[in-house]
C-alpha cells in the first residue's frame, strides 16, 4: 500500500498559525500603548488650556475691578468739579448782588465826575495830570454836553442827550471808557438836530450803549457763556498771555485751561 506522511505538513501549519497570533497580539499592544499616549497628551493639553483659561479669567476680573475703580474715581472727580462749578457760580452771584447795591450810585457819581471841569491850580494839578495820562483832553468843556436820560436794564446801560459837536460826544465816550463801571461803549446814534429853545444853534443828538460793571476794580466777572461779543478780543488777548503748559516726557502738554467756570478780564487803560 502507498503511505502518505502528513506530519511535517501539519507542523508547518501550526507554526504559521502561532506566528500570526503573536503578531496580532503585538499590534494590539502597540495600539493600546498609542491610545494611552494620545489620551495622556490630550489630558495634558486640556490641563494647559484650563490653566490658560483660568489665568485669562483672573486677568479679566482684575481688569474689570480696575475699570470699576477708575469709573468710581471719575464719577467722584466729576461730582467734585460740578460742586466747585456750582460754588463758583454762587459766589459770582453773591458778589454781583453785593456790588449791585452800590454800583449804580457809584456809576452816576463817576459820570458826574466826568462832566465836571477841573480848574487848573496848585491843588488840582496832580489830578489833571492823571486825567491827561488816562487820555482825557484837559481843555474840554463839559458844558458842551447835556445828558437827558440814563437807563439801566440788567447789565445794559443807555445814555441819551445832546452835544455841541461830534468831538464833544467822542470825548465823553472816551472818558466813560477810562472808568471801571462801563465797558463795551458804543455810540449808536449821532444826528444833527435843531432845538426850539436854541433855534440858531445846531446840536448833535447822541445815544450811547454800554455794559454795566458794578465792580470797582475794573474787573469783569462773569461766566464764559455770558461774555458779550465786544469782549472777544480781550478774552483772546488774555488767553494768549497765559503761560503755555509744560510738555510731558513724550511731548504731551497739559490740557489747556479754557473751560474754566468763570473768567476775570481786566480792561486795559482803565483809570
Amino acid at each position: 500500500m502507498i503511505r502518505i506522511n502528513l506530519l511535517p505538513q501539519d507542523k508547518g501549519r501550526r507554526s504559521a498559525k502561532g506566528a500570526g497570533k503573536g503578531g496580532a497580539n503585538a499590534l494590539l499592544v502597540f495600539a493600546m500603548l498609542l491610545a494611552v499616549v494620545e489620551v495622556a497628551a490630550l489630558m495634558m493639553w486640556k490641563g494647559d488650556l484650563e490653566e490658560q483659561l483660568s489665568k485669562a479669567t483672573s486677568q479679566a476680573q482684575m481688569a474689570e475691578q480696575r475699570q470699576q475703580k477708575l469709573q468710581k474715581a471719575k464719577r467722584m472727580l466729576e461730582e467734585r468739579e460740578q460742586a466747585k462749578l456750582e460754588l463758583s457760580k454762587q459766589n459770582l452771584i453773591f458778589e454781583r448782588l453785593k456790588a449791585d447795591k452800590t454800583g449804580p450810585s457809584e456809576m452816576l457819581q463817576f459820570i458826574s465826575y466826568v462832566l465836571t471841569k477841573k480848574d487848573d491850580n496848585l491843588y488840582t494839578r496832580s489830578e489833571i495830570n492823571e486825567q491827561e495820562a488816562a487820555g482825557w483832553l484837559p481843555n474840554w468843556n463839559p458844558d458842551n454836553l447835556w445828558l437827558g436820560q440814563i437807563e439801566q436794564k440788567d447789565s445794559d446801560v443807555t445814555l441819551e442827550g445832546y452835544a455841541r459837536s461830534h468831538e464833544d460826544v467822542a470825548e465823553f465816550s472816551r472818558r466813560l471808557d477810562t472808568g471801571p463801571y462801563l465797558y463795551c461803549i458804543d455810540v449808536k446814534l449821532l444826528v444833527r438836530v435843531k432845538n426850539e429853545d436854541f433855534p440858531d444853534i445846531e446840536l448833535i443828538k447822541f445815544e450811547i450803549s454800554a455794559q454795566f460793571n458794578p465792580s470797582q476794580d475794573a474787573t469783569v466777572k462773569m461766566a464764559r457763556g455770558d461774555m458779550p461779543e465786544c469782549l472777544d478780543a480781550l478774552v483772546e488777548a488774555h488767553l494768549a498771555a497765559q503761560p503755555k503748559p509744560a510738555a510731558g516726557p513724550k511731548g504731551d502738554g497739559a490740557k489747556d485751561g479754557k473751560d474754566g467756570a468763570q473768567d476775570d478780564k481786566k480792561k486795559g487803560g482803565k483809570g
